[in-house]
């Protein structure tokens, strides 16, 4: 039985799919935003508490300052032309992700 789900959908699924995994018996790795209305979060955790199981949200590089500082340089620099960006980051996980990862 997996015990994990990965929601990569449009940003107006992640509730619902979110709240199908729980209901399920699934832990959730789910980009932001984890819902549209701020209000839902409260449902969210509710199930995380009915069924005992969590949602994990992913970091997202596109919006680290570092690589928006990156952007805005090229841009500046080099008007309009097109660069490639070679990127290596490198970042601690918790063991909630290495939990994650064996029950799959």
């Amino acid at each position: 039985m997996c015990t994990c789900s990965r929601s990569a959908r449009p940003n107006y699924l992640h509730d619902a799919h979110c709240r199908l995994a729980l209901r399920l018996g699934a832990d959730v790795i789910c980009e932001k935003p984890l819902v549209i209305n701020p209000w839902n979060l409260d449902a969210l955790q509710e199930l995380e508490a009915e069924f005992g199981r969590r949602i994990y949200t992913v970091l997202q590089l596109r919006v680290h300052p570092k690589l928006l500082e990156l952007r805005k340089r090229l841009s500046q620099e080099t008007h309009g032309q097109q660069h490639e960006v070679i990127l290596t980051y490198v970042t601690a996980r918790g063991n909630w992700y290495h939990k994650f990862v064996e029950r799959r």
